[in-house]
């Protein structure tokens, strides 16, 4: 692997974190420290520790599109905190559905995310997290900024589409995606409270 800087390098995607490991993934973001969009997959906390403790890690400052495909564990919240903690991120994905279960989404990472990024989001990605209408509502009100919004977990129990007055705290929401179903975000005096779902049909070719 070079040692040279490469600061024209905005885009990164590293497929299998296991196989390059944290030593790797530290010197790919050492030559790459302007990267803007940054794709890991099969990450875990083993790589996110070591990367933090023993291998020198740079701050991603230009950092603006992130997306994380997680295998979670017990200390995963802090040290995905730091490691994300200096960059201006607009678009934050992050999926756990490897596992095919739910974990819940109230937790000490995703709250202090919200408060210390939401604020610039604009589009959000949570995949395998338990929601609840109070946890949308947290969302809304800390990403105002909000353009695109996708939420998907895996539960026994289906879950119903949420009131739409939720969204209106988002004033730039146009989409939001629950599961499989996608839906346009409505404004207007025609529409109750001002703001509806409409379900956007997709059309399936054979």
């Amino acid at each position: 692997m070079t040692e040279l800087p490469l600061p024209a390098l905005k885009r990164v995607h590293i497929q299998r974190c296991p196989e390059v490991g944290s030593y790797g993934l530290s010197r790919i973001l050492q030559c790459a420290p302007d990267v803007e969009d940054l794709w890991i997959e099969h990450c875990n906390d083993i790589y996110l520790i070591e990367l933090m403790i023993s291998y020198p890690c740079p701050q991603l400052t230009q950092l603006r599109r992130f997306r994380i495909d997680w295998e979670p564990g017990s200390d995963f919240w802090p040290h995905l905190t730091t490691f994300i903690s200096a960059s201006p991120l607009e678009h934050f994905s992050i999926d756990i559905g490897r596992q095919r279960q739910s974990m819940p989404f109230d937790t000490p990472f995703l709250r202090g995310f919200l408060q210390s990024h939401g604020a610039r989001l604009r589009s959000f990605t949570a995949v395998g997290f338990e929601f609840d209408d109070a946890m949308m509502d947290q969302i809304c009100s800390s990403c105002p900024q909000l353009v695109e919004l996708e939420l998907c977990w895996y539960s026994p129990d289906y879950h119903p589409v949420p009131k739409a007055d939720i969204f209106a705290k988002c004033r730039h929401l146009r989409s939001f995606k629950l599961g499989m179903a996608e839906y346009v975000v409505a404004r207007g005096p025609s529409h109750p409270k001002g703001i509806s779902l409409v379900e956007r049909k997709t059309s399936v070719l054979n």
